[in-house]
């Protein structure tokens, strides 16, 4: 993570683009990792997977 930010710094990023940009890919990892362990069996099959 300590070299995404160095990268992000070389681009030009602020440093509150940067706590944006990891903030959302935390939030991402933590929807992806939501949809891995959710049942299988649902009864209710209308409400659609978490998705951002």
């Amino acid at each position: 993570m300590l070299e995404m930010i160095e990268h992000l710094q070389q681009q030009g990023l602020s440093q509150a683009e940067i706590a944006l940009t990891l903030a959302d890919a935390a939030e991402d990892y933590v929807i992806r990792l939501a949809n891995l362990t959710a049942p299988e069996n649902l009864d209710d099959k209308s409400i659609p997977p978490l998705r951002h």
